[in-house]
């Protein structure tokens, strides 16, 4: 399969570009090299550590990892493991491999949809784009996500051009970007049937029996890993039912829709800097002047069907609210764009230009690199979240709330209630790293009829599901762990007439010591009443 997607390569882009090899070579080794001094050095956030324990312990009814169960993606970190002996560390590399092999896939995709000038700023676009090399630092799918976004979309390309050797190379590429990420399937697969469903029925067939293989050949394991079928189906029910059912068009309020766009938004403007605006302006251009020319039907087929799928889940059904990092599927064909977007705008801003005697020559060069300089600024001196002080800052609160725990708070006898967000899981993150404390998640979650989900909770570092969180009789103290990001939601605490270690001028332990007479049990809770666990 290698050897046909290197061929096939070769033969597209061999008559503009005789050095391809050379130069995706290049784009990987650079993207490697730009990756491995900020690396990671703690499982980033709350899907992280859950990724961590499937290696241990694979079972997706106890979200170890959550569904869909990412079978082939920690199975890979397993392999890894084997090797590296630390878990962190072995999904880290998976995300530095899969960026450098986007970026590779995309100066290639770039060079064959437009010309070899377009995919070399295609792959640096994306090379310093602040999201997508933050997510190639740290312990998480995306940047897989984009690599089959990448690779599947040049494998399109090809046989839409003709190119028919790329037909089950493109299938199995398929099978197996599911098993990576199940939500792949949903978002690529059109892309697929597209291409496929134009050559005669017997292909399309034997395509599809070619890809149903390839998919039971990981999903069947997954089935028997988590315990049954009956199990793992359970798990995708619940979590669709308590997590994501709320936000989907059908249930959400009209701000949810909002909080999608803003999301979206925040895609584009992290994703690609300044170019979003170029992006935007050329699209409007092309709407209102139906100038499609710079595109060509063929390349216009391509990232409609490539695009469309995601953005119709992400603004109809889900996506977390501002959590950016599910755009990397969709951010591959905008950095592919982007230099043909900027090229139009200068190309119409031209007649502008002659009657100023102002020439623009060398205008999409400049603009561009001023992309690079500003996305690189953004990723290496700003101090925001997708930046490499951001991610400093993110582990050395870690590590401070770890020492503050064990410091102040004797594991025997202690009871933590920690509270689930995206970044920092009070539960998840005590569970892995401090596993000789008991810990429940006390964020509740409902579905849209008000019926409440169990409860998760960990002893000795394993996963425990209950109705109830259960206060041992010997339990001397409770501690409710504030969120260092969301500090609006930690306004409960501080009514609660609860003691504090104060950890940092901007962060503080909460807890509340316990009457040992008797044992209680209480009812899991909103956060917003966690004053009646802990009191009899």
């Amino acid at each position: 399969m290698v050897k046909y997607i290197l061929n096939s390569m070769r033969s597209y882009t061999a008559s503009s570009d005789e050095k391809w090899r050379g130069y995706t070579l290049f784009f990987f080794a650079l993207t490697v090299v730009t990756r491995l001094p900020f690396r990671s050095h703690l499982l980033y956030d709350h899907d992280s550590v859950q990724f961590a324990l499937g290696l241990r312990d694979y079972d997706v009814y106890l979200h170890q990892p959550h569904p869909p169960g990412y079978f082939l993606y920690v199975h890979t970190a397993k392999l890894l493991n084997f090797f590296l002996g630390d878990a962190n560390s072995s999904f880290v590399w998976i995300s530095v491999i899969a960026s450098a092999c986007a970026v590779a896939a995309i100066y290639n995709l770039g060079s064959a949809m437009f010309n070899r000038q377009d995919g070399w700023w295609a792959a640096i676009l994306a090379l310093i784009s602040p999201i997508f090399w933050f997510f190639g630092e740290v312990a998480l799918s995306y940047t897989v996500a984009a690599f089959f976004s990448s690779i599947i979309a040049l494998g399109a390309w090809r046989i839409i051009n003709g190119d028919d050797r790329w037909i089950y190379p493109l299938t199995i590429i398929l099978g197996i970007a599911a098993g990576f990420r199940q939500d792949l399937g949903l978002f690529l697969g059109p892309l697929w049937l597209f291409v496929i469903a134009r050559r005669n029925w017997r292909i399309l067939v034997s395509a599809f029996l070619v890809l149903l293989l390839t998919i039971t050949l990981w999903f069947i394991p997954m089935l028997i890993a988590t315990g049954g079928a009956t199990r793992y189906f359970a798990a995708t029910s619940e979590l669709w039912r308590y997590n994501n059912d709320s936000s989907a068009i059908w249930h959400a309020a009209p701000a949810t829709r909002i909080d999608t766009l803003l999301t979206l938004a925040g895609v584009l403007s992290y994703g690609i800097g300044l170019g979003a605006i170029f992006l935007i302006f050329a699209g409007y251009i092309v709407l209102r002047k139906r100038e499609w020319s710079f595109l060509q039907r063929e390349r216009v087929y391509l990232l409609l069907i490539w695009l469309a799928p995601a953005l119709l889940f992400f603004t109809v059904v889900f996506i977390p609210p501002y959590k950016y990092s599910y755009g990397l599927v969709l951010l591959p064909a905008l950095y592919i764009l982007t230099p043909s977007a900027v090229r139009h705008v200068v190309t119409l801003a031209e007649n502008w230009a002659a009657s100023v005697n102002l020439r623009l020559a060398h205008a999409p060069a400049i603009i561009l690199a001023l992309f690079v300089v500003s996305n690189s600024a953004v990723f290496c001196l700003s101090n925001g979240g997708f930046s490499i002080n951001g991610l400093r800052t993110h582990e050395r609160l870690l590590t401070m709330i770890f020492a503050g725990l064990r410091q102040n708070f004797p594991s025997e006898g202690t009871l933590i209630l920690g509270r689930q967000r995206s970044t920092f899981s009070g539960f998840r993150h005590v569970q892995y790293y401090l596993p000789e404390y008991k810990v429940y998640l006390a964020d509740q979650q409902e579905d849209v009829h008000g019926q409440k989900w169990h409860a998760f909770g960990a002893r000795d570092g394993k996963t425990i599901l209950s109705d109830e969180i259960d206060i041992p009789p010997d339990t001397k103290r409770i501690v409710f762990l504030a969120d260092p990001y969301f500090p609006e939601s930690n306004e409960d605490l501080k009514k609660m007439n609860l003691r504090s270690v104060r950890l940092s001028p901007d962060y503080a332990i909460f807890y509340r010591d316990t009457d040992q007479s008797t044992q209680r049990r209480a009812r899991v809770v909103p956060s917003t009443k966690l004053q009646t666990i802990g009191q009899d």
